[in-house]
């Protein structure tokens, strides 16, 4: 969603954008204006791709199937963190899993276990 940029930014920093796609950086500039972000210091149209052939700083995520992170959780080897909003985790989580808000994320970074591998769980893969 357009609003996450506001919990992970300050006011006055400035933003790279990579993109998949040109149109992309257009729509991101448009968010982030209208979310007093103006300072759009470079942007790079090729992807993840692109800037890892660029020699630019990356890391990778895995994602696995739910049955796999239920084995993981069965077996104690993985701690689960659910970035979703407070109404979200109410409706419903998965058992042992932490609550931390991704726009609190910043802020309670030192606070996450680091003991086993994590698993972020959100609510549509986005944040």
């Amino acid at each position: 969603m357009s609003f996450f940029p506001g919990w992970a930014l300050e006011d006055d920093e400035p933003v790279a954008l990579v993109t998949e796609r040109p149109l992309d950086v257009k729509v991101a500039r448009m968010y982030l204006g209208r979310l007093g972000f103006d300072d759009v210091k470079a942007h790079l149209c090729g992807g993840i791709p692109e800037w890892r052939n660029k020699g630019k700083p990356f890391a990778q995520q895995k994602t696995c199937s739910i049955d796999t992170l239920k084995k993981a959780i069965d077996r104690a080897a993985v701690n689960v963190l659910d970035v979703r909003d407070a109404p979200e985790w109410k409706q419903g989580h998965i058992k042992g899993a932490e609550n931390l808000f991704v726009g609190h994320l910043k802020y309670r970074f030192e606070d996450i276990s680091r003991d086993k591998p994590l698993a972020i769980h959100c609510s549509w893969g986005a944040r």
